[in-house]
């Protein structure tokens, strides 16, 4: 779907406040606000999509990237400007707005890094030096961007769900086990 996106209001749907978007074609599994002000968004579709804002109440689709052939499972935007999507295959890859503004397209330079295994990437955050947490299975992987060199965080036995950076530096982390942990 492109062209403009109209945003109902949720009274119209469920008598709350905030609006509604409808644009994927299955779930959307993640939604980050890219730091040039796109929302981009993440799904069983196998698809990405771009949208910017035409006014307070419309958002206009201006890209689509369904290349994925992998459902997009979770995404993390990046201080430099990137957006980081993570597959149900275990593949993260990082995608750069196009100079036109028109849509997004795979870093080539840094598209992609070797998962942990072939199961989904639950979830995705960017550390304040820039590395990236990437959580897979019971694991922890934190992905140096620059020199592509990763770090394994064990510990957990059950699915990691989120892992986050505090402002200490250190990274909490909570999963299926029932358990929050701090690293560092």
């Amino acid at each position: 779907m492109t062209g403009p996106l109209s945003l109902k209001s949720d009274v119209d749907v469920a008598q709350g406040g905030g609006f509604l978007c409808e644009g994927h074609n299955a779930d959307v599994n993640a939604v980050v606000l890219a730091k040039n002000g796109a929302l981009a968004s993440g799904s069983d579709d196998h698809s990405i999509k771009v949208w910017h804002p035409t006014d307070s109440h419309t958002w206009e689709c201006v890209h689509t990237d369904g290349r994925q052939q992998q459902v997009v499972y979770s995404m993390a935007a990046l201080s430099d400007g990137r957006i980081a999507i993570g597959t149900d295959k275990g593949h993260v890859r990082l995608h750069k707005p196009n100079p036109a503004g028109s849509g997004w397209g795979v870093d080539r330079a840094q598209s992609e890094y070797e998962p942990v295994n072939r199961s989904k990437v639950t979830s995705l955050a960017e550390m304040a030096d820039g590395r990236l947490i990437v959580c897979q299975n019971d694991t922890i992987r934190i992905w140096d961007l620059n020199s592509g060199k990763n770090t394994d965080l064990y510990g957990h036995t059950k699915t990691v769900w989120r892992a986050i950076q505090c402002s200490d530096g250190r990274i909490v982390s909570c999963g299926s086990d029932g358990q929050i942990r701090f690293w560092g």
